[in-house]
């Protein structure tokens, strides 16, 4: 990786500007999928770690749940 990339990466983070990182990158998209290409990594939903995957997809249904 970049020199000193992980300390750039939690100064932005301490500093509140992390997206201005070129190191960082945040997509807002309704599905998405990966794989990992160094084998099986832990996944965790709601905060529960769980399985150990390869590759995982993800989607969200936008208005599905009502707030009242």
């Amino acid at each position: 990786g970049r020199k000193f990339s992980r300390l750039r990466i939690l100064t932005g983070v301490a500093l509140g500007r992390l997206e201005r990182s070129p190191l960082y990158h945040e997509l807002r998209v309704p599905e998405f999928a990966f794989r990992s290409p160094d084998g099986p990594t832990v996944l965790a939903l709601d905060g529960e770690v769980g399985l150990e995957l390869d590759e995982a997809s993800f989607s969200v249904r936008y208005r599905a749940l009502p707030v009242f």
